[in-house]
């Protein structure tokens, strides 16, 4: 859900988010503010979502097994973004969630978990 809510708006944290399809399809196919989900995970270490983190990347990669997205409208629109901008948005929302994670950990008193991306994630990270 964080995922999807990352791609209904246009930017987050000063990045862009979701595209100009996502914005739009968002709009049309949810009410407003159905898609505020802020990152649920943020009190633990993001190693714990690594698996679905890598699942989503790698279906971007292979265009096979859609688990990008939950919703089939969704993943039908994913399909006809290309591959470098889904990865690039997805690199994105890693980046967000890595600087909301820190944020919050600041805001608590506490020292941010250092984040040991997988070589996969660690390549959308830096693109």
């Amino acid at each position: 859900m964080e995922w999807h809510s990352f791609l209904s708006f246009p930017e987050q944290r000063e990045r862009p988010a979701g595209s100009a399809e996502t914005l739009e399809y968002f709009a049309a196919t949810y009410p407003v503010g159905a898609m505020l989900h802020p990152p649920f995970f943020m009190r633990e270490k993001i190693d714990h979502v690594f698996p679905t983190l890598l699942l989503i990347a790698e279906s971007f990669i292979s265009g096979q097994n859609n688990f990008f997205a939950l919703d089939k409208g969704l993943a039908t629109l994913f399909q006809r973004i290309d591959r470098n901008r889904r990865e690039q948005m997805f690199g994105n929302y890693l980046v967000y969630i890595a600087r909301e994670q820190a944020e919050r950990m600041f805001l608590s008193g506490r020292f941010p978990y250092s984040i040991y991306w997988p070589e996969l994630l660690r390549n959308l990270v830096e693109l």
